[in-house]
């Protein structure tokens, strides 16, 4: 008897010990969510639904399926400079994980917003000579200001 009740009160310490461990274990991962920002007039537009496609297919060749394992978020400010900036501010303000931009235009206007998220410069074509990066053989290293 005295067996038993050992037994039962180390199954239920396990238990309790184990219990949140294993809520840890089935928490669902946070879905990234990635933002894609460009002056472009916008994805109605011959150039805008290509960059757009490609964008959307080099991510499906990785394996992410939007709103599946993934979240866009899509801006584009038709020429807008003001717009372009308040837009990269709204997307800081979504927590996006990484920010890809269509162009200098988009890169300065997401770098002047945030100095934590990635920002992947999808159309500079010479972000060096743009001071975006010191170099390209060290481009995490920015250029001074």
């Amino acid at each position: 008897m005295a067996c038993r009740i050992l037994g039962f009160l180390v199954i239920l310490a396990l238990g309790l010990f184990l219990a949140p461990l294993a809520a840890e274990a089935q928490r669902p991962r946070a879905i990234p969510r990635i933002a894609y920002l460009s002056i472009s007039p916008g994805p109605c537009t011959t150039r805008g639904a290509k960059d757009c496609e490609g964008f959307v297919q080099a991510l499906h060749a990785l394996g992410y399926v939007e709103g599946t394992n993934l979240f866009l978020e899509y801006r584009w400010s038709a020429g807008n400079t003001e717009q372009l900036r308040a837009q990269a501010a709204e997307l800081v303000r979504l927590g996006v994980s990484i920010i890809v931009t269509g162009g200098p235009l988009a890169t300065q206007a997401a770098k002047d917003m945030t100095p934590t998220i990635p920002i992947v410069m999808a159309r500079d074509f010479d972000p060096v000579a743009d001071g975006f990066v010191a170099s390209l053989g060290r481009p995490g290293a920015t250029s001074p200001a």
